[in-house]
């Protein structure tokens, strides 16, 4: 239930999952209050929630104050191009979240360009998907050109019903992956071979380049740490994991050098 999901935010949960239970306008503006407050919740998952524009627009708003949640799902949802807006004018904001999902929320391509937008500066996001949404050739045509301006998302996911035929921009996704260096998983229904064979060999040079960069930044750690000098933290993040009360947060601030 609502009250339950809110007491689980209370209580320092750090996953919580709101299922088919049809928060509305007035819950989701108690969630997001909660949000803005909340230091532990890390994954939070509504969905089928009946979540509209308006309920969407107070957990996007939310999201621009918390800087704990880094997974977030509202798949089969009512958001529309309205909250599709409000989400991504949050992540040209927020450092935190990592991975969004608003599969089949009726975002059309004006919703789409919004994220186009947004991940041209957005450099925090590793994961978005939007698939089952209304998606036609602007919208993907948008997300193509940000992805040349884009060097962070790894993960992308546009799928759509195979009978509904649409022009996905099968080469501006080739030319776009050519000067990506991130993307090394793609969602989308491509039909000619020859085209799924080249984005192919594009994602897998990415993903060889991640996992070089990864190996790279975990040996400078460890030689800082020979060392006892300081290294780049990069794009690493640090999370504290454990039961709620057990002084995660005491831990944090005096790492921190803050008061606790």
């Amino acid at each position: 239930s609502l009250e339950h999901g809110k007491e689980l935010l209370n209580e320092g949960c750090e996953a919580i999952s709101f299922h088919e239970i049809v928060i509305g306008v007035k819950g989701a503006k108690e969630v997001g209050e909660l949000l803005k407050k909340n230091k532990t919740c890390a994954a939070l998952s509504l969905h089928a929630n009946c979540i509209n524009w308006e309920a969407a627009s107070y957990l996007a708003e939310a999201l621009q104050e918390n800087e704990t949640l880094s997974w977030l799902a509202l798949p089969e949802n009512e958001v529309g191009d309205e909250g599709a807006a409000a989400f991504a004018e949050t992540l040209q904001l927020n450092t935190t979240l990592s991975s969004l999902n608003l599969d089949d929320n009726g975002i059309t391509d004006k919703g789409i360009e919004s994220f186009a937008l947004a991940l041209e500066v957005n450099d925090t996001l590793l994961e978005l998907s939007l698939s089952w949404n209304k998606m036609c050739k602007r919208g993907y045509e948008a997300i193509c050109h940000s992805l040349t301006l884009n060097n962070t998302l790894v993960g992308l996911f546009l799928l759509h019903d195979p009978d509904h035929e649409v022009d996905i921009c099968t080469k501006a996704f080739i030319d776009a992956l050519r000067q990506n260096t991130s993307l090394s998983c793609l969602g989308i229904y491509c039909k000619d071979l020859d085209s799924q064979e080249e984005i192919q060999n594009l994602l897998e040079k990415n993903k060889k380049a991640n996992f070089r960069r990864i190996n790279e930044q975990m040996r400078a750690f460890e030689l800082a740490l020979e060392s006892d000098k300081q290294g780049a933290w990069m794009r690493s993040k640090l999370m504290v994991v454990g039961q709620a009360k057990a002084g995660k947060t005491s831990i944090v601030r005096s790492l921190l050098g803050e008061e606790f």
